[in-house]
């Protein structure tokens, strides 16, 4: 499934969340369209974070491993 793309491109980018920052909370997927996710994450360096998302070697690999086939959008969150 394309599900199960998405999770196998994301668990081979585990170092590069890790050196963003980047603690994973939470993937979910929408009701009416499996191929909408949301992930949920935690960070301790907005700066690191913000790079890791927009680089063009992450978007390669998510396109090459992870079956992304647009953009992600971005929101951030306080508490």
């Amino acid at each position: 499934s394309s599900l199960d793309t998405f999770r196998a491109g994301y668990a081979m980018d585990k170092a590069g969340r890790e050196a963003a920052t980047l603690t994973g909370l939470g993937l979910l997927t929408a009701i009416d369209d499996p191929h909408n996710l949301f992930l949920i994450w935690s960070y301790t360096d907005e700066a690191r974070l913000k790079a890791f998302m927009a680089s063009p070697d992450l978007a390669r690999h998510q396109v090459e491993n992870a079956g992304v086939t647009s953009e992600p959008v971005l929101r951030f969150w306080t508490s």
